[in-house]
């Protein structure tokens, strides 16, 4: 999950030189879709981090993880058994 939300901050900084290469490289056309299908990776890259976000924050409210069955009885960890 680490990797997950680290790419979108790796394709940051690494989309700019490709797309600079293939400006000066490839017709204006190929160069066009190129960036704009890096920009497409780079967004959903970044959807998928936000989700990633999202879905973590809500598993720790425990009226959303009851929905999905991963609640746990309050103190069921820490009780001490009798």
């Amino acid at each position: 999950m680490t990797a997950l939300l680290l790419l979108p901050l790796v394709l940051t900084f690494a989309l700019p030189a490709p797309a600079r290469r293939s400006v000066d490289r490839l017709a204006p056309v190929a160069a066009l879709w190129v960036i704009t299908v890096s920009a497409v990776v780079w967004a959903g890259c970044s959807l998928a981090a936000l989700g990633a976000f999202v879905l973590s924050g809500l598993l720790a409210l425990s009226v959303f993880a009851a929905l999905v069955g991963h609640a746990y009885p309050p103190n069921a960890r820490t009780s001490p058994r009798p």
